[in-house]
């Protein structure tokens, strides 16, 4: 339709109202009203009547022409009357402010001694001065402006509803209904402290939703508030500024656009849900003029909940398991604390009642609480383990602290300028080895525990077995996580909560799957379901060709090590090829976006990258297996403590030039890109074996501090459950946050106990019970009957013997839930 007259008013009264509330606020806060000017001299009067009668003539043109057009284009009969009552109230608004502008013109000789005197002793009368004087100035705002703004607009085609939303909203703030102010307050400002970095305003998100404009005569919602967040991409500059603008405010700007390239301002606005995303967009391109990249990449309405098919279904899941979780806490505590003689006769305990028992017992909080803070270890554990991977998981919460979080979010942004020339910050800013140890942790763990199987069964490896426990064992606990995202709407929202949740959950609706079959890490980073993810698809790639090495070092040692050490070069020559064909940086660099997707898709997160840190795990669990009592003169444990020391430090600070623009030379770039991660897990492969060997000190008491076997359990749900809590958070955000190494340490402190909170309750209801389910999927083979008298096995309750129907069942539970939780 061609409503475009009809259209202008809105757009008109939006801006109008901006400049009338901060003429109102100036008025409220001064002793003395300083009335709209008013001339004082003939010429002035004459000046002034012209100019009234050309606004008079202009407003009764442009009243024709919106008349006509709502004649000739609006069909609808609901949308014609609602335009024509608004055009009705604007009409007799604008006599009114012409009839104000007369009366003020012939009373400027009158004496102001005449004026009756408003008390400021008593409150309502000083609200009422107030309002009173807010009221003359928006109608003193409308009369000059209101002509010029109807002919800026008139290129604008709005949709009737919107259109018909925004006069009544002008309207409304004409009479300073609270309805309408709310709307206005709850739009973004120009926000302080540009010049530091801070791009975003968000408004009032919760206010804006809140809003609702009831009809008086039909006794209806005409619309609610909308939020919608406005998005003004900046054109940074690239190269360098003319010399002229060095001393400038652009300058400025230019020499943090390496910071700000890419990141966009958002601003908040509150507008009528009626209006549609186009038509909030069409807005926002005649506001600019085209002169910046403006988008409306969102825009939020409070609604009905209204439960999709994949949230019913995963609130359907959460709620059987909680089912299961009461019925097999009550079933294991009845059983516990029953006397003696009550005690059910095995022999008389039918083979589907004791599965059953079974089953359910298996998600039983009170068993499995106690197995999750026992602190008892055997005496073939590796005790040094629990601590370096609990370590490891919060410094890999740490730098998410950093990455994952929309930048936008933050105000004083130019920090950052300053934060990467602190070398300290080489912990965050060169912080990409750390996953480094999960690999070879992995490798050692798999070397150590399948080896001794290995001696049981003459070598023989039951491949079927092997590669469905492992699936088993990562991908449940997984796919639960990722079902949680579906569900997360239900929970909050927030202004970025399109950019940080929203866009998270359509990645996994579009590539679960990916996920589910491991090979998301060959996706690209911009659409792989949670991201942090490709670690576990690396580390299942390189469990599938593990067994060949580990059958190789158990028949042949010496050809299993040749296996190891080729697998260490050919990591090294891949990553040097890839940086030097693609000219990448020897490592990651945060804010060069370019290389950082690049980098993260051809090295990053592949597994031929970390194939190095995973055989020196292979190898090192190899040999804290077969040489337990190994001897060290004082000067080689000296020696190795101060290389592993050095050589840590220079893999994470010696990169600081380059990060901060200092290329490095070509041959010095490709070598450190090449090997810093062997070098930096060869300094963990030291720690762990001087911890075993019984060098470790004090380094070797942290480690294997008790707390740290009961988190070092939690290490793997925490690792998915971390990128959920982070996601929420930054989509929940009202207001800005202040950038600094304090707060993001804070941020980091409140990510990892709720992390760590999450991943126990998952670890109790979910992750041991499937693992002790693992047993009826994957039964243990039957025992010969010669050697079924020396394996029966007792039930931990009251000393009974389990039924017959279970014995394939009844291996060392104990030995297999540890053996799984160290994977």
């Amino acid at each position: 339709m061609n409503r475009h007259r009809v259209l202008i008013l809105a757009k008109i009264f939006w801006f109008l109202v901006l400049f009338c509330l901060d003429r109102t606020n100036e008025a409220a806060n001064t002793t003395d009203f300083v009335p709209p000017y008013l001339p004082s001299d003939n010429g002035d009067n004459l000046l002034s009547t012209k100019l009234t009668t050309s606004a008079q003539r202009d407003i009764r043109n442009s009243t024709e022409e919106i008349t006509s057009s709502t004649e000739r284009n609006i069909t609808n009969p609901t949308e014609r009357n609602a335009v024509n009552s608004t055009e009705r109230d604007i009409i007799s608004s604008t006599e009114n402010i012409i009839k104000l502008h007369k009366m003020l013109k012939t009373s400027r000789n009158v004496d102001s001694s005449l004026t009756p005197e408003v008390t400021t002793k008593n409150p309502i009368s000083q609200w009422l001065n107030i309002e009173r004087r807010m009221k003359e100035i928006i109608n003193s705002v409308l009369k000059q402006f209101l002509p010029n703004i109807i002919r800026m607009f008139s290129t604008i085609e709005l949709s009737g509803p919107c259109y018909s939303s925004l006069l009544k909203t002008a309207l409304a703030v004409r009479k300073l209904k609270s309805w309408a102010m709310k709307m206005l307050d709850a739009s973004g400002k120009i926000p302080s402290g540009i010049a530091e970095g801070t791009t975003t305003t968000f408004g009032a998100y919760d206010l804006c939703l809140g809003i609702i404009a009831n009809n008086k005569r039909t006794k209806k919602v005409d619309f609610r508030g909308k939020y919608c967040l406005l998005e003004i991409l900046s054109p940074f500059p690239t190269t360098p500024l003319d010399p002229r603008l060095q001393d400038t405010i652009l300058g400025d700007f230019a020499r943090s656009a390496h910071l700000l390239q890419g990141r966009s301002n958002r601003i908040g606005l509150c507008v009528p849900s009626t209006c549609t995303h186009q038509d909030v967009d069409k807005v926002a391109h005649v506001a600019f003029q085209d002169a910046l990249h403006v988008s409306v990449p969102q825009c939020d309405v409070k609604e009905e909940l209204n439960l999709s098919a994949e949230q019913i279904g995963v609130l359907s899941l959460l709620g059987t398991l909680l089912l299961l979780v009461v019925s097999g806490t009550t079933l294991d505590l009845w059983k516990q604390y029953q006397p003696d003689k009550q005690t059910l006769n095995p022999k008389k305990t039918k083979c589907w009642q004791a599965m059953s028992f079974e089953v359910l017992k298996a998600f039983s909080l009170y068993t499995n609480g106690k197995q999750m803070l026992n602190t008892n270890v055997g005496s073939g554990n590796l005790g040094a383990l629990h601590g370096i991977r609990f370590f490891t998981m919060a410094w890999v919460i740490l730098a998410h602290t950093y990455i994952m979080p929309p930048m936008r979010m933050y105000n004083g942004l130019i920090n950052l300028q300053y934060a990467v020339k602190d070398v300290t910050f080489m912990v965050v800013w060169n912080s990409f080895v750390q996953v480094d140890s999960f690999f070879f942790l992995s490798g050692l763990v798999l070397v150590y525990t399948t080896m001794k199987k290995l001696n049981g069964k003459n070598g023989r490896l039951n491949l079927v077995r092997y590669v469905i426990h492992r699936y088993l064992r990562l991908t449940l606990p997984m796919m639960l996580v990722i079902s949680l995202m579906f569900i997360l709407p239900l929970i909050s929202s927030g202004p970025l909560w399109n950019n940080a949740v929203e866009s998270q959950i359509q990645r996994c609706r579009n590539t679960w799957w990916a996920n589910m079959f491991y090979f998301s890490n060959f996706l690209n980073p911009r659409n792989a379901c949670l991201s942090p993810y490709w670690y576990l698809s690396a580390d299942m790639q390189l469990y599938l060709i593990s067994p060949v090495v580990l059958i190789t070092l158990y028949k042949w040692p010496r050809m299993g090590f040749g296996l190891i050490t080729f697998g260490i070069l050919a990591s090294w020559v891949s990553v040097a090829a890839i940086t030097l064909w693609s000219n990448f940086h020897p490592s990651i660099v945060l804010f060069d976006r370019k290389t950082f997707i690049e980098m993260g898709g051809y090295i990053h997160m592949q597994p031929y990258t970390h194939l190095g840190p995973y055989c020196i795990g292979l190898a090192t669990g190899y040999l804290l297996l077969k040489h337990r009592n190994i001897k060290l003169k004082p000067l080689v444990v000296a020696l190795g403590w101060i290389i592993t020391t050095v050589s840590c430090s220079a893999v994470i600070f010696g990169a600081y030039d380059w990060h901060n623009g200092i290329k490095p030379n070509i041959v010095v770039g490709i070598i450190y890109a090449s090997v810093h991660r062997t070098v930096f897990t060869l300094g963990l492969a030291w720690i762990t074996c001087a911890c075993v060997y019984g060098y470790g000190g004090p380094v070797n008491a942290l480690l294997s501090w008790e707390p740290f076997i009961v988190l070092g359990r939690l290490t793997y749900t925490s690792y998915l459950i971390h990128p959920l809590v982070i996601y929420v958070r930054s989509g929940t955000v009202r207001e800005g946050q202040f950038f600094s190494h304090f707060e993001q340490v804070c941020r980091f402190l409140i990510y990892l106990v709720l992390s760590m909170c999450l991943a126990s309750v998952l670890h109790l209801i979910f992750e041991v019970p499937f693992m002790k389910l693992e047993r009826f999927l994957l039964p243990q083979p039957t025992p010969s009957k010669s050697s079924w008298s020396s394996r029966k096995q007792k039930e931990e309750t009251n000393g009974q013997v389990a039924p017959n129907c279970m014995s394939k069942y009844s291996s060392d539970m104990k030995e297999d839930i540890v053996t799984i939780s160290r994977l």
